[in-house]
C-alpha cells in the first residue's frame, strides 16, 4: 500500500538538495534533439487504428502486418515524445532552469528559479504556470498544488523530472570483501531502491535484478539496498552491485539508479492540475492522486518505475499512474509509459475508505503507448457496495499496448493488459474500445465484476463489466487470451465465440501471430 503523501513529503524533505541537483546529463543519454520531419496528429492515429479494424477474424498477421504496426508505434511514439503544445496561462507563469537562480523572481526565462525546493516552497494560485526549460535535468519530486499547470519551455527534449540518482557521479564505488561486489559508498538513498538500469534509460536498456539479501548477490548486474527492507538483519542503507568486469563507474557510460520516490505529488485533495510535456522517468510512481478532481496528464514520458518492497515481507510494488482511493474526472492521454514493474495506469478504490465513499467517474485513458508493463491497466474496486463504490464512465480506448509482462517486473503467471483482479469491480456505462493488444506473455483480458445481493450475498455479473468493443487482438493459437468472470478462454475460433455470446465483446478483430513470434 502506498505511504501517506505526508511521510513522503516529509522524508524528502530531509535529503533536500541531494536529489534536486541540477544534471548535466541533459542531453537524453547523449542522443541529439533531431525533431522528425512528419508528426502524426491524434485524428491521423486514430484513422490508422480504425484501418487495422478492416482484417477478418483469424486472418495470419504476415511481415507487412508487423511492419504496419511497428511504423504505427513509432509515429505515436514520435507524437508523444516531440509534442510542442503550449498550453494557455490565466495566472502567473514561472520558469525553472538548470542555469537559473533561485533568489530570482522566476517571472521571466532570463530571470528563471534553479531547484524543485524552490518550486515546491512558493505559494502559487489557482491558474498559475511552472514551467520547465527543455533539456534540463532535476533530480526528485513535485508537489503539484491546486489549480496549477506544470509544463515546459523552450527547445530541447522534455524536461526531466527524475526520481533517481546518477551512479557515476554520486559516491564511489569501492571493492568489498565478496568478490566482483562493489558497494556505493555515499548513502544518498531515502528509503528503497526499484531498479539501476546501466547504458542509457530507454524501454531496451540494461538493467540489474533486484535481490532480497546480500547473499544473493552472485551474478553480473544483481543488486541489494540494505535498507530497511532487507532480510540478512544488516541495514547500513548502502547499495551493492556485481560487475565482474571491474569498477562499475568505468563499465557503464550511465548508471541509474531508482528511487522508491514519486515523481508528481499532491496532497489529499488537491485539484485542477494539469501535468503536462514532462519527462517522469524513475521513481516508485511517476504521479500519485489521493482524492483529486480534476487532474489531466498529456504528452508525458514515464519508464523504469516501482520494484520497490512494500515492506520486509518480500512483495515489491509500483510502477505507472496511480489514482486512489477516489478521484473524478481524471484523463490521461497522449503519454508514453514503458518498463513498469506493475502497472502503466490504475485507478484503484482499494482494501478500505474511512473517509466515506469512494467513486472513480470518468476516468480515461486513451491515446497512449505502453511497452513492457506487467499489468497495461489495472482498475480495481474491493468496496462491496455498489451504489457508493464503483468506477462510472471509465474509458480506455485508442491506446497501443504492446510487449506485455515482458518487462523487468514480470510475473508470467498473472500479468494481463486488462486487469481488474477478483474484487467487486462495478463499472457503469464504462467502455475500452479501438486499443491494439499485441502479444501479452500471459492474460490479454482479466476482469471480474460482482453484483451486491439485497441478503448480502453477491453474484458474478457481465453486466457490470466494461463493455469491449473494437479492439484488435494478437496472439498465437491456442495461447491463454482472457480469464472473464474467473473463466478462461483460449485464443481459438470457438472460445472467442463464446466470449462473444456473452455479449461483452463487440466488433473486434482477431489476428494470429506467428508462433515464431511473442
Amino acid at each position: 500500500m502506498p505511504k501517506s503523501t505526508f511521510s513522503l513529503i516529509a522524508l524528502i524533505l530531509c535529503v533536500g538538495m541531494l536529489f534536486s541537483a541540477c544534471g548535466k546529463n541533459a542531453d537524453n543519454g547523449g542522443e541529439k534533439f533531431v525533431m522528425p520531419k512528419d508528426i502524426i496528429t491524434v485524428d491521423e492515429y486514430h484513422t490508422r487504428v480504425e484501418k487495422l479494424l478492416e482484417y477478418d477474424n483469424f486472418t495470419v498477421a504476415d511481415d507487412e502486418y508487423f511492419k504496419t504496426l511497428e511504423t504505427l508505434g513509432t509515429d505515436l511514439e514520435n507524437m508523444i515524445k516531440y509534442n510542442t503544445d503550449e498550453l494557455p496561462c490565466s495566472g502567473t507563469k514561472y520558469y525553472v532552469s538548470n542555469t537559473g537562480d533561485d533568489k530570482n523572481d522566476g517571472k521571466t526565462p532570463e530571470t528563471a528559479w534553479a531547484t524543485l525546493e524552490k518550486v515546491n516552497s512558493v505559494p502559487l494560485k489557482s491558474g498559475d504556470m511552472i514551467l520547465f526549460q527543455r533539456g534540463g535535468l532535476w533530480r526528485g519530486h513535485v508537489l503539484a498544488k491546486n489549480g496549477v499547470t506544470y509544463s515546459a519551455y523552450g527547445e530541447g527534449y522534455k524536461p526531466k523530472i527524475w526520481a533517481s540518482v546518477d551512479g557515476i557521479a554520486h559516491g564511489k564505488w569501492v571493492k568489498t570483501e565478496t568478490e566482483n561486489v562493489w558497494k556505493l559508498d555515499e548513502k544518498i538513498f531515502i528509503e528503497d531502491v526499484n531498479v539501476v538500469v546501466f547504458n542509457g534509460v530507454g524501454k531496451d536498456a540494461l538493467f540489474g535484478e533486484k535481490k532480497e539479501k546480500l547473499a544473493d548477490v552472485k551474478k553480473d548486474y544483481d543488486f541489494v539496498f540494505q535498507g530497511q527492507y532487507v532480510y540478512s538483519g544488516r541495514v547500513d542503507n548502502c547499495l551493492y552491485l556485481y560487475c565482474s568486469k571491474g569498477n562499475p563507474a568505468d563499465v557503464f557510460s550511465s548508471i541509474e539508479i531508482s528511487l522508491k520516490e514519486v515523481n508528481m505529488t499532491t496532497l489529499k485533495g488537491v485539484k485542477d492540475v494539469t501535468i503536462h510535456n514532462l519527462d517522469l522517468t524513475f521513481g516508485y510512481k511517476p504521479f500519485d492522486f489521493s482524492w483529486c478532481d480534476n487532474m489531466h496528464v498529456s504528452y508525458c514520458i514515464s519508464g523504469w518505475q516501482g520494484g520497490a518492497f512494500q515492506s520486509k515481507g518480500g512483495v515489491r510494488a509500483g510502477g505507472g499512474g496511480y489514482v486512489m482511493p477516489a478521484g473524478n474526472n481524471v484523463t490521461i492521454e497522449n503519454c508514453y509509459f514503458y518498463q513498469q514493474f506493475d502497472s502503466g495506469v490504475t485507478p484503484q478504490v482499494a482494501w478500505n475508505t474511512p473517509e466515506g465513499p469512494a467513486m472513480f467517474e470518468n476516468f480515461v485513458t486513451k491515446n497512449c503507448l505502453f511497452d513492457y508493463c506487467d499489468y497495461t491497466f489495472e482498475y480495481f474496486n474491493t468496496q462491496p457496495d455498489n451504489t457508493q463504490n464503483a468506477f462510472k464512465g471509465m474509458y480506455f480506448g485508442y491506446n497501443l499496448c504492446r510487449t506485455g509482462g515482458y518487462g523487468f517486473g514480470t510475473k508470467p503467471s498473472a500479468s494481463a493488459y486488462v486487469k481488474s483482479w477478483a474484487h467487486e469491480n462495478t463499472c457503469y456505462d464504462s467502455v475500452i474500445e479501438y486499443n491494439i493488444f499485441d502479444r501479452a506473455v500471459s492474460w490479454t483480458l482479466e476482469i471480474m465484476s460482482y453484483k451486491q445481493n439485497a441478503d448480502g450475498t453477491k453474484t458474478i455479473s457481465y453486466e457490470l463489466m466494461p463493455t469491449l468493443r473494437n479492439n484488435i487482438y494478437i496472439q498465437q493459437q491456442g495461447k491463454r487470451f482472457a480469464n472473464l468472470a474467473e473463466k478462461e478462454y483460449r485464443y481459438n475460433e470457438s472460445d472467442i465465440a463464446d466470449i462473444q455470446a456473452l455479449g461483452i465483446d463487440k466488433g473486434s478483430v482477431y489476428m494470429v501471430a506467428p508462433k515464431s513470434e511473442k
